[in-house]
């Protein structure tokens, strides 16, 4: 479960950091905000999985601003990106923090009680939330390399001058990826929400383990995300159970090392024309 939300971000982080080259550290408050979207949702009344439907769309649509306004006239000095994504990060977490406030919130599970398997008791909220994020991965892998708009990010992430010689619109292919980016971090938040309590600051740690999957999996490999992200969900889980559960988030990084040091272009890294 925990590998499937660690993909779920690692591809929304591909879409922007490994397909584009823009390094974007303010994908965690997208996340965020799709937890808190969802949550006054549900709470106004709207089941579950609308919710989350209908706040992947707000946040979306937020990263295709962020990319236009922020992120646009910055695209060829990759340093003045990472400051302004910084620089979201507190305008997003502060704005936050004085709307909604720093008490934890928590979406109710759609699903209660649990299941044996193997001997082992699971809980049902759990299995809905690995279903989701399965459906979510397979959906988003199909689009990637059936559809044309699909088509367009993949020859965009390989070569731009050459997809815009092409008569691909790259600007446009540009926005497309933030938005389904963005879509992805506020599904991810959203799914979160049902398992853990959830303030302003919720993003912050995820976005760390993103980057972690993306390096590991391969920059500008969406199978490389998602691989990476199993991995790195399973590590965490085993270490924490049988070595140290204090140590769980350094399993992470000490994964990444050697993996660096082992295979530094990435488990899955596409192959990058010349």
């Amino acid at each position: 479960m925990t590998g499937s939300i660690y993909a779920l971000v690692g591809l929304g982080l591909t879409m922007t950091f490994g397909l584009l080259d823009i390094l974007n550290f303010a994908h965690g408050q997208m996340l965020m905000l799709g937890a808190y979207g969802t949550f006054f949702l549900v709470r106004a009344g709207v089941p579950f999985l609308p919710a989350m439907v209908i706040a992947m769309g707000g946040v979306a649509l937020l990263g295709v601003i962020v990319e236009r306004v922020f992120f646009r006239p910055v695209r060829a000095t990759p340093v003045n990106g990472l400051i302004v994504s910084i620089g979201l990060i507190a305008v997003i977490e502060n704005v936050a923090l004085v709307a909604w406030g720093a008490d934890p919130k928590d979406i109710q599970p759609s699903l209660v009680g649990a299941v044996q398997v193997g001997g082992v008791s699971v809980i049902l909220q759990r299995l809905l939330v690995l279903g989701i994020t399965v459906v979510l991965i397979v959906l988003f892998s199909v689009f990637l390399r059936s559809s044309t708009l699909g088509k367009w990010i993949r020859a965009t992430a390989q070569n731009r001058e050459a997809a815009a010689l092409m008569g691909i619109p790259t600007d446009r292919v540009v926005s497309v990826s933030f938005a389904l980016g963005s879509a992805l971090a506020a599904a991810s938040g959203a799914l979160l929400a049902t398992l853990f309590p959830f303030d302003p600051f919720v993003g912050e740690v995820p976005v760390l383990k993103g980057f972690i999957v993306i390096i590991l999996g391969g920059l500008g490999s969406p199978a490389g995300a998602i691989l990476g992200g199993f991995a790195l969900g399973i590590s965490e889980a085993l270490g924490a159970g049988l070595i140290a559960s204090a140590f769980r988030d350094g399993f992470g990084f000490a994964i990444l090392i050697l993996a660096l040091l082992w295979r530094p272009q990435g488990l899955m890294a596409p192959r990058r024309s010349r």
